[in-house]
């Protein structure tokens, strides 16, 4: 258990030699809706596609949540700390005033829609 909450180990394999141990728990558990567990498995799959996947706990089955990461050996990389179901405040979404447009050079693609 991580904080209190059950989770289940699970071993990740590449080439059949264990490369990290994740502690994986039921979403009910954290109080996460379904919808909620969907929402966080998506974002996590879009930010390992853009970052180093290897920081980031694995999640994309979304059926469970990783509340703890750690290498075969050695102290946890990734522990989940808290759960809040807040509403998140409109201010963290806002682009800072300070913050300029800028024109995209010519040869730019989209992340997304790979246009301009």
């Amino acid at each position: 258990s991580v904080a209190g909450v059950r989770c289940r180990i699970v071993d990740e394999l590449r080439s059949n030699i264990p490369v990290a141990e994740h502690c994986l728990a039921d979403p009910a558990a954290l109080g996460m809706t379904p919808r909620e567990l969907i929402s966080m498995a998506r974002l996590i799959e879009f930010s390992k596609q853009r970052t180093d996947p290897d920081w980031i706990a694995i999640q994309s089955d979304e059926q469970f949540v990783t509340i703890r990461s750690r290498p075969p050996e050695g102290e946890p990389t990734f522990v989940l700390k808290s759960v809040s179901h807040d509403i998140a405040s409109r201010d963290l979404f806002r682009v800072p005033p300070q913050y300029q447009k800028l024109q995209p050079e010519d040869d730019y693609a989209g992340l997304i829609t790979g246009k301009r």
